[in-house]
């Protein structure tokens, strides 16, 4: 790794764990009821400009907001903000709102909250989904073809609990027809779902994560990789799993207190990164098929509650850059070959 560059940002960053999130051409964060959105190249060259290019996003109903995302379709690519009010679906750049969905409840339920953002597609239907604090994934089709034309969302029931992340992709190997849905709801257990062409769901396989008093510990990230699932966790651990046979892989005592971020490299299944709360950066591979875990760089930032972490730069993602409570600075460090 490289020195680190950093960029100043209109506005600090919100306590909120995964609260950073990098796309093709921008990165942003969450500050209580806004979004934050910055010029890649502000985040990979630094800058002294808080306002350079940057946009700022209010909630439309004040509501505040959880996470964002970036997600890739064929259609092209999209910002999606969870809120506790609604999912909304912007452009890129986040200058325009395509689309809002918000949650059926019962009646005399309070309005269903959105956390866990992600993307698949089964057959030619793609779909954006989002985690909801009833226990059900929001599941919003898009219609073949070009463009982004939205059909109305379903709710199809993970968990019996709030969901606190989720991530999705093809059922491996390479199954086109069939998606995986995976989500860590508030007692720590992952879900995995198998989303079907036809919008037919079913569960997989779950897998519980209880401590050595056996208390359950939070799941906070979690994201899928062919069949390897990297799970980061509120005890400082990483686990991986392997879907298909539905077993642990690997557990790692990654960082000393809670982890409040994980992000696999967009092109590499085998690298992968953790914030923590213990103010460092954890780089870490994954060597297959021995499915043993290498620490590749430790990088420690100084008087930082690291809130994100994500892999910006381009479509190469040559950068890792890093977010902090309180701080309206994002942080960035140049990626050497690993």
């Amino acid at each position: 790794m490289k020195k680190a560059t950093t960029a100043m940002v209109p506005m600090s960053c919100s306590n909120l764990f995964n609260n950073l999130a990098s796309g093709r051409t921008h990165t942003g964060y969450v500050h209580h009821n806004s979004v934050c959105v910055i010029p890649d190249s502000a985040v990979t060259n630094g800058s002294t400009s808080a306002t350079a290019g940057s946009l700022v996003i209010n909630e439309p109903d004040g509501a505040q907001i959880q996470q964002i995302r970036w997600v890739q379709l064929n259609a092209g690519e999209l910002l999606v903000v969870a809120s506790m009010r609604s999912l909304q679906l912007y452009t890129p750049d986040g200058k325009r709102l395509l689309h809002v969905v918000t949650a059926g409840v019962p009646s005399g339920e309070p309005p269903a909250t959105y956390r866990g953002i992600a993307s698949c597609s089964t057959g030619q239907v793609e779909y954006v989904c989002g985690g909801c604090s009833t226990g059900a994934i929001c599941i919003i089709p898009l219609s073949p073809g070009n463009g982004h034309t939205f059909v109305d969302p379903l709710l199809s029931p993970a968990s019996t609990l709030e969901i606190v992340d989720i991530t999705a992709g093809p059922a491996p190997p390479n199954d086109t027809n069939h998606a995986l849905v995976c989500s860590a709801d508030a007692q720590g257990d992952v879900h995995v779902h198998v989303l079907e062409a036809d919008g037919t769901w079913s569960h997989s396989v779950t897998f519980p994560f209880m401590t050595s008093d056996e208390t359950p510990a939070l799941c906070t990230s979690l994201r899928l990789r062919g069949q390897r699932l990297y799970c980061a966790y509120s005890t400082g651990h990483v686990r991986i799993f392997d879907v298909m046979a539905g077993l642990l892989s690997v557990s790692v005592a990654a960082h000393a207190r809670w982890i409040n971020a994980l992000e696999v490299h967009p092109c590499r299944d085998d690298l992968f990164v953790t914030a923590s709360e213990d103010t460092t950066l954890g780089v870490w591979k994954l060597i297959e098929p021995e499915g043993k875990v290498v620490h590749v760089a430790h990088i420690p930032v100084q008087d930082w509650l690291l809130t994100g972490v994500s892999f910006a730069g381009g479509t190469e993602r040559t950068h890792l850059a890093a977010s902090a409570y309180d701080q309206a600075l994002i942080q960035s460090w140049r990626c050497e070959k690993m």
